[in-house]
């Protein structure tokens, strides 16, 4: 996490120092979509810290989610996961299927989050589960949407300048 926000600070100093300078429009629009990945970058990492710590912290409380749940957090995961590592190979390659593919993911995931949370009030009534491990099932959950949300966006800045992140 502090070397993705370093490296960020890095980053974005080289690019308004870039900026600043007398460019054209196409490399202007090229600059602002490495601001904004650059910035979507840090931000998944960010996420990533706090899942980190939400799971640290479940396994100290010695939460247990319902089969359900645990199944619901994995499914979501993968997806999670599944349209970042797409994203970046959009980035790596300029490969707008890839990027076409990590945006539709995030349709995916939306809907998987949208049943999580609907999953989760039925298991508290229930009495699956705590409404503190409801809480960080939750939690967990909009972490893990919004890494599909920012991947997404990485992959739109493929499909609009899809020449700048060839290799």
């Amino acid at each position: 996490e502090k070397k993705s926000n370093q490296l960020e600070r890095d980053i974005t100093e080289y690019l308004v120092a870039l900026s600043n300078r007398d460019i054209g429009d196409h490399d202007r629009v090229i600059v602002d979509g490495l601001f904004n990945n650059v910035n979507g970058i840090e931000r998944i990492g960010d996420h990533a810290d706090n899942i980190a710590e939400l799971s640290l912290s479940a396994m100290e409380q010695k939460v247990a989610f319902s089969s359900d749940a645990l199944s619901e957090l994995q499914d979501l995961y993968k997806k999670a996961l599944h349209s970042f590592d797409l994203a970046i190979s959009a980035m790596e390659t300029g490969n707008i299927d890839f990027a076409h593919q990590a945006i539709a993911i995030e349709d995916e995931s939306e809907l998987l989050e949208a049943n999580c949370r609907k999953g989760n009030l039925p298991r508290l009534n229930r009495m699956e589960c705590s409404a503190d491990t409801g809480i960080l099932f939750l939690d967990i959950v909009s972490n893990l949407e919004r890494v599909s949300d920012l991947s997404a966006k990485l992959a739109k800045v493929v499909v609009k300048t899809p020449n700048i992140y060839k290799v």
